[in-house]
């Protein structure tokens, strides 16, 4: 099957850098740019569209869905929210200062191997795989499915199609960070 994986619009939380929770609703600009996402994939009759519970996903899923052809409804689906990034998340500060912060962590701590309660590698790779075995197991090979999620999601479903050498962390993300507003496509094969 044919999937498109896409990252919802923007944010004033994105916009200024800021971690956020699941309740910010997207800007003037995420709603312009998922608008113009939905006229990009006009043509592409969707199957289903799952989305995260997210309330930045699910405005972008849809504003999407308005352009597209299927009828229905949106499925939306926990195992495709953002990445919890833990404490750093519910402080109101930018990656820089959560970095900065976890270096001085490390400093105190150097066992420490990741950010307080977040839930980086295993636990999101694991989250993220069974969804897209869901996928394999509810979908044919011939249908095409939407994907609306975060920049951490697609970030992981990039590296489980593109895994990092045997000899590295398996975890590691492999790709570039993700923007606002960003289209991927993959082939998943079903079972």
């Amino acid at each position: 099957m044919k999937i498109y994986v896409v990252r919802h619009g923007e944010t004033e939380c994105n916009k200024l850098g800021i971690f956020t929770g699941p309740d910010e609703p997207l800007n003037d600009l995420g709603r312009a740019q998922a608008a113009d996402m939905g006229k990009a994939l006009e043509d592409k009759a969707f199957n289903a569209i799952y989305s995260s519970p997210f309330l930045r996903a699910h405005e972008t899923a849809e504003i999407i869905m308005k352009h597209n052809k299927l009828g229905g409804k949106i499925i939306l689906d926990e195992k495709i929210r953002e990445i919890d990034t833990g404490d750093y998340a519910r402080l109101g500060i930018t990656l820089a200062e959560a970095h900065a912060r976890f270096k001085e962590l490390q400093k105190q701590n150097p066992d420490v191997k990741s950010w307080p309660n977040a839930e980086f590698g295993e636990k999101a790779f694991a989250r993220v795989g069974a969804f897209l075995d869901d996928l394999k197991r509810n979908h044919k090979k011939d249908e095409k499915i939407l994907i609306v999620c975060h920049g951490g999601i697609m970030r992981t479903i990039y590296t489980i199609f593109n895994p990092n050498p045997a000899d590295e962390d398996p975890y590691a993300y492999t790709g570039p960070t993700v923007a606002n507003a960003t289209i991927a496509e993959y082939i998943l094969e079903s079972k």
